[in-house]
């Protein structure tokens, strides 16, 4: 599967012309041990940005870029016309951001976020 196939997927139910996304990244094909616990972040990212981010009001977006470099995927997710955040660090991290982390870890990566008040 490719990355690119693997966001517009995970994207797919909730697009619309009120709530964008853009994507850009060179073409990467995924091997089966990464397409679940990259697919759980993504969901996670995802569901997150329509509860509570980006995709929580019309007008939103979602712009994900991806770079690969010596072997290495770096994916920089960012959210614009949400909620300006209340802290640049939430104090407690639930399930999702629990799930999150271990599947980076799966895939031998680590999760970094910051909320910053322009998305």
């Amino acid at each position: 599967v490719g990355l690119g196939e693997l966001i517009e997927t995970t994207l797919a139910p909730y697009r619309s012309p009120d709530l964008t996304a853009s994507l850009t990244g060179p073409q990467i094909m995924l091997g089966g041990r990464f397409i679940t616990p990259l697919g759980l972040v993504l969901h996670e990212m995802t569901t997150n940005a329509v509860k509570y981010g980006g995709w929580s009001r019309p007008g939103g977006a979602i712009n994900i870029e991806w770079t690969r470099d010596d072997g290495v995927l770096e994916l920089v997710w960012r959210e614009h016309g949400g909620p300006i955040p209340a802290t640049d660090t939430p104090e407690r991290q639930g399930f999702g951001s629990q799930l999150m982390a271990s599947s980076a870890r799966q895939l031998g990566g680590k999760i970094e976020r910051s909320f910053t008040p322009d998305g």
